[in-house]
């Protein structure tokens, strides 16, 4: 066990054997004083009026948010769990620790007290703490459900709206992926959320003129680049503006282009007229078709061919037909 385990156990039981069976006392300017943000004065206060035999649930509560206030994760924590275990019951205690436990970077221990929470009082901050901890635990479906809650209760809140745009992103759900994408990237414009953008106005309504500016606005920040420029060339393809699907394609690094890139990189070419370029395209798309009988493969298969006889390899060019 390392140093702060030891130390936040060790002050777990301290407080708890002291607090244990002892009377209950809130106490009103304790409470102003945390209220003010007299987060010392809050804790002095406490130490000289209030020694533990007084302490009910709600003081050890209102340390925990004075600790915190002071930048001591792992007192207010204790803090805490001491209140939690006077009552299991309370909300405040145990939406204090699922916090701390997350700023701490405990997501098991935070999703844990973040339920429990949300069991006693459904709120909008407990569903946030919950949303934190599954992200970081990798479980989207619980973590949506949490995150929906609180957009429902704060459109405003900037975290939370991109956190449940990446993962309504993830889902391919376009039409509630677009809304709370782009207000992530009005408050911070950046690449990545640029191309996710682009991406999610391709599959929610097709190619259009912002589904490109905002691919165009991603090669440019150098988000995702690779996948942001071949997204491009994709879409200036099916825009049909073949010239400028040409240059982006032969912008790209091959490994990342999949048969139909290629297909469409040698039409837009042969179109742009640069014949050298379309042919080693054709040839690549030919070579990852492999079986496929679509009309793309056949056709790739028949100019692959034609430019063999062209150079009197005609066994060669007998395979492709």
């Amino acid at each position: 066990m390392n140093r702060y385990s030891d130390l936040l156990r060790i002050a777990v039981i301290v407080m708890f054997a002291a607090a244990a069976t002892l009377p209950l006392r809130a106490d009103p300017a304790l409470d102003k004083l945390v209220a003010d943000g007299k987060y010392k004065e809050a804790i002095d206060y406490a130490d000289e009026k209030l020694p533990a035999p007084q302490r009910d649930a709600s003081v050890w509560v209102q340390l925990g948010r004075a600790n915190e206030g002071l930048d001591m994760p792992e007192k207010a924590l204790a803090c805490y769990l001491v209140g939690w275990r006077m009552n299991a019951d309370d909300y405040q205690a145990l939406f204090g620790a699922a916090r701390i436990y997350n700023k701490l970077g405990q997501p098991d221990n935070a999703a844990n007290m973040a339920k429990k929470a949300l069991d006693r009082n459904f709120t909008a901050e407990a569903s946030w703490e919950y949303a934190r901890a599954c992200i970081a635990l990798s479980r989207p479906v619980e973590a949506k459900a949490a995150l929906e809650k609180v957009i429902a209760s704060d459109s405003t809140n900037a975290i939370a709206n991109k956190e449940l745009g990446n993962i309504y992103f993830a889902e391919s759900d376009w039409q509630k992926a677009l809304p709370l994408l782009k207000k992530t990237f009005a408050i911070k414009p950046d690449g990545d959320m640029a191309y996710k953008i682009g991406k999610t106005y391709v599959g929610s309504s097709g190619v259009s003129d912002s589904a490109i500016a905002y691919l165009k606005e991603a090669v440019t920040r150098g988000g995702a680049p690779t996948a942001a420029g071949v997204e491009l060339a994709r879409a200036y393809y099916e825009q049909g503006n073949l010239s400028a699907a040409a240059v982006q394609y032969l912008k790209l690094p091959g490994g990342e282009m999949n048969a139909m890139d290629f297909f469409r990189a040698a039409v837009a070419c042969e179109k742009s007229n640069n014949p050298q370029a379309a042919q080693t395209a054709y040839d690549k798309a030919v070579s990852l078709f492999g079986a496929d009988k679509s009309k793309e493969a056949l056709l790739a298969r028949e100019k692959a061919g034609r430019s063999l006889m062209g150079k009197n390899a005609f066994s060669a060019a007998a395979a492709h037909f």
